[in-house]
């Protein structure tokens, strides 16, 4: 009966901890050097503070930008939280973007380190790192000639004459 409700208690205090999710992504782990990628931090906890890694290999082209979102679906609140930043390589080779830390309810999260390999880039190509679109709605109903794709070009209609009588 003891063990019972010990690991009742136990597991229900652990549900809090399981339900959180601490997560980092880039746009691309190859890169040719001149070029930026996206790196993303994401939770699904709104109220933590952030450490960013240092960057100490990189130069960070723009960030820290931050997005949330959050919606409530029969009474029940679910969120996410990004920190983004666009990171250049200063130097060739395989390079490492350090952990990222969230700090909740006095315990701290770490993101694992992520390696990107820079590769030289002699003909100067500049790529961009892919983006998300973040039109929901159009996405998700598809509206007739929403896309420049699917409109049709018609012919002209001919303007009419008049005749007076």
């Amino acid at each position: 009966m003891k063990s019972t409700i010990l690991f009742l208690i136990v597991f229900i205090s652990s549900q809090s901890l399981w339900g959180q999710r601490f997560s980092v992504e880039i746009s691309s782990d190859s890169i040719l050097i001149g070029n930026y990628i996206e790196v993303k931090f994401s939770t699904d906890e709104v109220n933590y503070q952030f450490e960013s890694p240092e960057f100490k290999d990189f130069q960070i082209v723009s960030g820290p930008n931050s997005s949330m979102s959050s919606q409530y679906i029969n009474g029940k609140y679910s969120g996410e939280k990004t920190i983004s930043y666009y990171i250049k390589p200063i130097e060739e080779g395989q390079l490492t973007i350090e952990p990222g830390y969230f700090t909740l309810d006095d315990q701290t999260h770490e993101t694992e380190a992520i390696e990107v390999s820079v590769f030289p880039n002699p003909e100067g190509i500049i790529q961009q790192p892919e983006q998300e679109e973040h039109n929901f709605f159009f996405k998700r109903f598809e509206f007739p000639g929403f896309n420049k794709e699917e409109v049709e070009e018609k012919p002209a209609k001919k303007k009419r004459k008049l005749k007076r009588l």
